[in-house]
């Protein structure tokens, strides 16, 4: 009896050191170098972030619901043993806050302590605000295109032998087609009716000629004094947009920021230098990441296209502050166009 006990305790003895052998030997042969982020979502929705494992990075959108990117809070899973951080600070799944108004860079380190690889995460509410430079975080947004998706965009560009200071007539021209698409009159046609200002008999017109052409042909408008202040002017605007109306103003685009080295693609600023007196329709805003831009159809296309085939000078955007900035030095006149 004592020696079949001394097998048995030998035995197990023997089993127990195997296993701790085997743990050791798995432990050993764990691969800790893993720096990947494996999958990505925010709390409180159900949308998974696409992953590109290869440029290691992560898109994800999330409902327009989602005001802002302010104290966003992720969830994640990483490589085995890994640990991630932004600026330094840990980030703990399902608790770390980030601001998402811009791509955050991870930092992932391996469970090995040695390897590391950086990750950019791009979350947004929109499928456009990115690509077209305006930002990430749509907040509000309007826009009064009529019965057209590009409101009725016409360039000033081949409009007979004032071309180059047709934008009051082009603006006219178009917000009579907001108005009724069957006007029949072009911009050469609104020239040749209104040759020179009634103001002081020069080429350009003033807002008071563009409101006695639409007047003349029967289109019902209302001429008002803009704000010279932006956050008035901004209210002023975007409340006449929100009662269905679209606004002519006339400005001094020295004011409005010229990209020159910008995304050929982006649909924000100036993409042409000067001019000093300039017509613009303005059609709609958005604000994002709390700026407010408006939206507007520039007559100063120049022809310019976008790879889809559509105008840059139609739905551009111009900051409101801008906007304000460049009507106070040129022209406070502006004129409000109702719909029929």
């Amino acid at each position: 009896m004592k020696k079949n006990t001394l097998y048995f305790l030998c035995f197990i003895t023997a089993a127990f050191l195997f296993s701790a052998c085997q743990d050791k030997d798995d432990n050993e042969t764990q691969d800790l170098s893993g720096t990947d982020m494996l999958t990505f979502s925010v709390n409180g929705y159900s949308g998974e972030g696409i992953i590109d494992t290869d440029n290691k990075t992560i898109y994800l959108q999330v409902p327009v619901s989602i005001k802002s990117g302010t104290n966003l809070c992720p969830r994640f899973t990483l490589s085995e043993g890994a640990t991630a951080t932004v600026n330094n600070q840990e980030q703990i799944s399902g608790n770390s806050k980030q601001d998402f108004k811009s791509t955050v860079t991870y930092t992932i380190t391996a469970g090995n302590k040695t390897d590391q690889s950086q990750w950019k995460v791009t979350i947004t509410n929109n499928d456009h605000s990115i690509p077209w430079g305006l930002g990430y975080f749509i907040a509000e947004e309007h826009s009064n295109n009529g019965n057209s998706s590009n409101g009725y965009y016409l360039q000033q560009h081949d409009t007979g032998p004032y071309s180059n200071d047709n934008c009051g007539p082009t603006c006219a021209v178009m917000a009579a087609l907001w108005t009724d698409p069957s006007f029949p009159y072009s911009v050469e046609e609104a020239r040749n009716e209104f040759p020179k200002s009634t103001i002081d008999g020069s080429i350009p017109w003033y807002p008071q000629d563009v409101q006695a052409y639409l007047n003349h042909h029967g289109i019902t408008t209302s001429m008002i004094t803009l704000e010279t202040i932006e956050d008035k002017f901004v209210t002023q605007i975007t409340n006449e947009l929100k009662n269905g109306h679209i606004i002519i103003i006339c400005l001094d685009m020295q004011y409005v920021t010229f990209d020159k080295n910008g995304n050929s693609e982006y649909h924000i600023h100036k993409f042409y230098n000067g001019t000093i007196g300039h017509f613009l329709v303005v059609k709609g805003y958005k604000i994002v990441d709390g700026t407010v831009w408006m939206e507007v159809n520039d007559p100063w296309g120049m022809n310019l296209k976008y790879a889809d085939g559509s105008y840059k000078g139609n739905n551009r955007y111009y900051r409101a502050g801008e906007l304000s900035i460049a009507t106070s030095k040129h022209n406070t006149n502006a004129i409000i166009i109702f719909s029929e």
